[in-house]
């Protein structure tokens, strides 16, 4: 006998055609056909409720050994039935989306898999009743991870019936599923129309973390404000713990008033070593925000050393306690480029865009500003860029959203922006500020500074951006002779340089195959711009001459690397040849000029311009004719 399920199967592809052929109507330009009323049957579920033994929490975490974890807490499904439910019918529970089972080797639900039985303890209206034939795992017709249960003897309408089902169900990874709750669905095969109910799901521990102080400077007197999305209830009785770095100071006790927690002072606040313990004057409901705010007048000081500083909160009633960061920085202030991972930032160019980026030395949020400047009458100056034009990416690793313009955009000065961060950014310390703005630049080469500040980060951070050929620009080569196999040669190669040098960078010149270099060649023998050369290395498999420069060098400065005789470079044989000249590594920036070799010239006679020469010879003059 074909099932229900099985048969709405089928009816999901009714479902899909009939939705075409509505839309195809309704493309023709005539309304929607009158639909009629196919009724409305109702569950044979009276009740229907979903509850776990201990608190569900999310599976994904990873411990300190490197385990992951798998949740599998202990279900019970309950419900009340409204209609005599036969041996050999079909009970069916849905599940909420990204749950899997114990031995499933796949990363996605999979059906027809056994539940073990010993598993699975019954009782029907509170006595012990094993009422279950098999169960097993499916899809619903919602294409959620469902469990079908088999009776093996009937249930009458008004029986109270409780499914113990342990260690079977995994609960969703908490990076794919939000916490809150879970809605789950109960039908039979003889009347699908389902019965819903929801149970919470939580992360083990809070969610949403946000620590925040008045000041970010070091050993500053500060406010200290705790923001959190509430997992389980937390009431009166429970507790609220606050772990702050070593390094902070602190008073021998803190006044509980000074603490509000969702704007009501704190009921008590007890001080052990660093970690500061409240208790709420009002309970807290789950999935609710929960903000903690300590006033300055509580005399907490910031650590007295700039660094990444964590913060945790846990509470009594969630498992593990949640870590975030709050970056403290120097008190006679900072720039962007003071962060604890050296990085100084950088700005690139995509051709459209220009791309800023720097790791914030601390936190920077919502209402923060960033301004950037150029050197007078460059980038900056365009008078068309607006809101519109900026977009940030967000960086940290709690923000859902890719990109997003700033609240608003001024023009301080001809050269200058300042753009306001959108009230819901949060960029985490040690994570990216990066920012967008128009090109205007084209493809001007040149070096061009950029100087960027926060209202956090009032010194300047300075970045180049670099636009630069793709190659090293007209090269041009002589040599001192283009006798083919001609010994001690001497070359020079002048261009300009299509990227900034430093001193010890250096320039590479690929010889041709043929042409000899001695193995002892000598740095004293070549010269960079008249400066011997800082090092000097051949290679002879990739027929490589690499010249170290002795000086700094600028984008698009003229250099001219001469090879004296001395050096011992032979000519190769007689033919066209290529030179290649390229920075660095980076071949792939090479410029490339040829020259030809040719054998020597042949003496033939001797000819004599003019015709006639007047010789004296002992004082007597005498003409000689060609």
């Amino acid at each position: 006998m074909q099932s229900a399920w099985s048969k709405n199967s089928f009816r999901r592809w009714q479902i899909v055609i009939t939705y075409l052929l509505i839309a195809g109507l309704v493309a023709l330009g005539g309304g929607l056909p009158a639909q009629a009323d196919l009724g409305n049957d109702l569950s044979s579920f009276g009740n229907f409720t979903v509850t776990t033994e201990t608190p569900a929490f999310f599976s994904g975490y990873w411990d300190n050994q490197g385990s992951y974890s798998k949740e599998t807490p202990v279900f019970h499904f309950k419900f009340t039935a409204t209609d005599d439910i036969q041996a050999g019918d079909i009970i069916q529970v849905e599940l909420p989306y990204q749950y899997n089972f114990v031995g499933n080797t796949n990363f996605l639900w999979a059906t027809n898999k056994a539940v073990p039985t010993t598993n699975m303890v019954t009782k029907v209206n509170e006595i012990s009743r094993s009422i279950l034939d098999a169960a097993t795992t499916q899809y619903s017709e919602n294409w959620h991870p469902a469990l079908q249960f088999k009776l093996s003897s009937s249930i009458g309408s008004g029986d109270n019936v409780d499914i113990r089902l342990a260690d079977f169900l995994i609960t969703p990874d908490y990076h794919y599923i939000r916490p809150g709750q879970q809605e789950y669905a109960i039908s039979t095969d003889k009347n699908t129309n389902p019965l819903t109910t929801t149970h919470n799901l939580y992360t083990n521990n809070v969610a949403n973390f946000y620590p925040d102080a008045d000041s970010y400077a070091t050993a500053a007197v500060t406010g200290y404000h705790f923001k959190f999305t509430v997992m389980q209830p937390i009431d009166p009785s429970a507790s609220i713990t606050i772990v702050f770095p070593q390094g902070i100071t602190r008073p021998a006790t803190i006044d509980a008033s000074k603490i509000k927690i969702n704007g009501m002072a704190a009921s008590s606040a007890v001080w052990t070593g660093n970690e500061l313990t409240l208790q709420p004057s009002n309970a807290l409901q789950s999935f609710s925000i929960a903000v903690i705010d300590i006033d300055s007048s509580a005399q907490v000081t910031n650590p007295p050393v700039p660094g990444y500083y964590n913060y945790d909160i846990k509470t009594s009633v969630d498992p593990k306690a949640a870590t975030r960061r709050i970056g403290i920085i120097s008190s006679s202030g900072a720039s962007l480029a003071d962060n604890p991972s050296h990085n100084e930032g950088y700005v690139s160019s995509d051709g459209n865009q220009l791309r800023f980026m720097f790791a914030a030395p601390t936190i920077l949020k919502g209402g923060d500003t960033v301004t950037v400047s150029s050197a007078p009458g460059t980038i900056l100056s365009d008078p068309t860029i607006d809101s519109g034009d900026i977009t940030l990416e967000w960086a940290s690793q709690y923000q859902e959203h890719n990109e997003a313009p700033p609240s608003s955009v001024t023009r301080i000065a001809d050269n200058r922006l300042q753009f306001v961060l959108p009230a819901d950014y949060y960029c985490d310390p040690d994570y990216h500020l990066v920012f967008n703005i128009p090109n205007v630049i084209g493809h001007s080469y040149g070096e061009y500074e950029f100087q960027v500040t926060t209202s956090q980060q009032r010194l300047p951070a300075s970045v180049t951006l670099l636009v630069t050929p793709t190659e090293i620009q007209n090269l041009q080569l002589n040599v001192s002779s283009t006798v083919a196999s001609a010994p001690n040669v001497s070359y020079s190669f002048a261009f300009q340089t299509n990227q900034p040098l430093e001193e010890g960078d250096a320039f590479n010149i690929v010889i041709p195959q043929g042409m000899t270099i001695p193995a002892g060649i000598q740095k004293s023998d070549i010269a960079v711009n008249g400066v011997q050369a800082n090092s000097i290395s051949y290679d002879s498999f990739l027929h490589k001459l690499s010249v170290g420069v002795p000086m700094k060098l600028h984008l698009l400065d003229s250099v001219t690397i001469a090879i004296s005789g001395n050096a011992g470079l032979t000519n190769p044989a007689i033919g066209e040849y290529s030179f290649s000249v390229y920075p660095i590594w980076n071949n792939w920036e090479a410029a490339t000029v040829k020259i030809s070799f040719t054998e020597a010239p042949t003496m033939t006679g001797i000819t004599v311009s003019p015709n006639i020469v007047d010789l004296k010879l002992g004082g007597v003059s005498a003409s000689s004719y060609r």
